[in-house]
Formats: C-alpha cells, structure tokens, sequence
C-alpha cells in the first residue's frame, strides 16, 4: 500500500465518522517517511487528532508533549524495538521513547486517546498493527 493510498483510506474512515477537519488536515500534510506508510500513517493520525502540524510534533517544545508519547505508544504497538522507535521518531534517544510509552501507560486520558488512535490507524492501516501490551 502506497501512502497515498493509506491517506485514502484514513480519509475515508475519518469521513465516515464525520470529522472532514481532520481529513482536511491529513491531506495537506507531507509525508515524513514515504516508504513507510505504517509510521507515516501513525503521524498522520494523532497530528490530526490533536490539531498540529508534523514540525511541531517533533520540536523539543514540551506543549505537544502528549502527542509525541501517544506516537512513540502507537509505534511501540508495532513491535518495533526501541532503538527504531527514537530512529523512527527523528533521532530520539530509546530512553526516550521508553519514557513516553511508560506515560501514555500509566495516564488514564492519554491510553484512553491512544486506544482510540490505536483502532483508528488499524483501521487505516487494514489490521496491520498489532496490540502487545498488557
């Protein structure tokens, strides 16, 4: 599946849950790693969901801090290792990424907003991510 056609696709699913903001904002979003479309898809989804541009998900600013983690969570679902998540996610050191999986986890709202984005992304994704996390 090519990363147009999984934008297609979350569009279409975002479409029919009536949020054509959110389409709006996936459509004119560049992809970061075209060749990857599960991770690009990811991105695409919480920088959605919580209104914000690519750039300002990956600053060093601790306002979008939430939606850094609940990206390193959705990763970290892909079983990816930790070292490729921080890669993944522009450098970040694993630790990082071991910090913000551990808070969406132990936060209520953010693995409450995260198990949504989790159906939504397999959704787009066809079923491609997988849960592991108990």
């Amino acid at each position: 599946m090519t990363h147009d056609e999984a934008v297609a696709t979350f569009c279409a699913v975002f479409k029919a849950s009536g949020l054509d903001d959110a389409v709006d904002a996936v459509a004119c979003t560049p992809a970061l790693v075209a060749s990857d479309t599960c991770f690009t898809t990811i991105v695409d989804v919480v920088c959605a969901s919580y209104g914000i541009a690519q750039d300002q998900l990956f600053s060093k600013s601790r306002v979008h801090a939430d939606a850094r983690h609940v990206v390193m969570w959705l990763v970290g679902e892909t079983k990816v290792s930790l070292p490729k998540n921080g890669k993944v996610l522009r450098g970040m050191h694993h630790t990082s990424c071991l910090h913000g999986i551990r808070r969406v986890q132990k936060t209520e709202h953010l693995l409450a907003r995260a198990g949504q984005l989790l159906a939504t992304c397999k959704r787009a994704l066809g079923n491609r991510v997988e849960e592991n996390r108990a």
